[in-house]
């Protein structure tokens, strides 16, 4: 199952640190909604993600595998699932 999780991204700090919280969000997978918004001078991104939530089948694959190195994905691999994803 899939969940659409939401976020709005705010700095008080300036634009450097601005884009340093947009670029941390980006690179764990958001995506930016819209474009950027201004209330009281500070920017604001909103951004949303999709996750996928454990079923009852995958809970008991997840305790089989616990013990087990991940899969270590290539670039191409890892941004094909996150397109996938959106």
């Amino acid at each position: 199952m899939k969940k659409l999780v939401y976020k709005v991204v705010v700095s008080d700090k300036g634009f450097e640190d601005f884009e340093a919280k947009v670029s941390e969000k980006l690179n764990q997978g958001w995506k930016p909604i819209g474009g950027i918004a201004f209330n009281h001078s500070y920017p604001h991104q909103a951004m949303a993600k999709v996750i996928e939530l454990p079923s009852e089948k995958s809970v008991s694959t997840n305790q089989a595998s616990i013990g087990r190195q991940p899969k270590v994905l290539s670039a191409n691999e890892a941004m094909k699932r996150l397109d996938d994803l959106t």
